[in-house]
């Protein structure tokens, strides 16, 4: 259901998700990541403050080649 969730709320905001990968964890956890085509960074962090607030969803961050920064 959270996989749904999210790429569902994604797609309300009329971002497209170009790539997604997924990895489950064995505590009852999953890694979702995505790579999706933004207008601006107000865009994103709009996306960023819904995906926070579903029900499942722990933390929100933005990947630039290695680096990883927190959005939310």
């Amino acid at each position: 259901q959270l996989l749904a969730d999210v790429t569902n709320t994604i797609s309300s905001v009329g971002m497209n998700i170009t790539r997604s990968s997924t990895l489950t964890h064995g505590d009852h956890t999953a890694t979702l990541e995505f790579t999706i085509e933004i207008r601006d960074i107000q865009h994103l962090e709009r996306l960023a403050k819904l995906l926070i607030e579903l029900q499942g969803v722990s933390r929100v961050s933005q990947r630039r080649g290695a680096r990883k920064t927190p959005l939310v």
